[in-house]
């Protein structure tokens, strides 16, 4: 079985490597936004440097963002496994959960 993971994943046996990290070294989260954010705010979202979770609708409806919230499950996810790796932990490879479109 370990020959076969090392086929499917191009390592060798015994090294561990990371993947190149997808999210941003810090993020931003804005839990909910009510009014129009000012000018730097929209700014890192649109940079996305940061996200906004739930956001209140014209209508008065609190809508979450199902986007924003994969890219912070991502995130941590990320830096959790960064931090295993520089305690020297074991990890295992895994794909992290893909963005919502």
């Amino acid at each position: 079985m370990e020959e076969a993971l090392n086929a499917t994943t191009n390592l060798e046996p015994g090294v561990v490597t990371l993947p190149q990290r997808t999210t941003p070294f810090a993020l931003g989260v804005f839990c909910l936004k009510e009014h129009k954010p000012d000018k730097k705010a929209c700014e890192l979202v649109k940079e996305e440097r940061a996200i906004v979770l739930i956001e209140k609708r014209k209508n008065g409806v609190y809508a979450p963002n199902a986007k924003a919230m994969g890219t912070l499950i991502n995130y941590l996810l990320e830096t959790r496994l960064i931090a295993m790796h520089q305690d020297q932990v074991s990890l295992v490879n895994m794909k992290l959960l893909s963005s919502v479109p």
